[in-house]
């Protein structure tokens, strides 16, 4: 009996100690996300005057950011791409 007491008491110090491990490699050690560029550096000169005098029809797949479930139509992402808020 004391022997499947001291293996019971093994087996679990065993999956304690590979949790805290599997933890400490899939939660504390990764990156944390949202930070830093999203992609390339673009120069601000490609920006500075409008690419075309034409009507842009503007369309959105996705999810609730691109809805912009939450916020006021004017706060939503298409909303924010109609009006180009100054400082954007």
């Amino acid at each position: 009996m004391k022997k499947w007491r001291l293996l019971a008491l093994l087996a679990v110090g065993a999956l304690l100690i590979g949790g805290g491990l599997l933890y400490e490699r899939l939660w504390l050690t990764r990156p944390p996300l949202g930070r830093g560029p999203a992609g390339p550096p673009v120069a601000r000169e490609a920006f500075a005057q409008p690419w075309t005098d034409r009507r842009v029809f503007l369309l959105g797949l996705g999810d609730s950011v691109t809805a912009g479930f939450g916020v006021a139509q004017r706060h939503s992402y298409f909303g924010r791409l109609v009006t180009r808020p100054n400082g954007s």
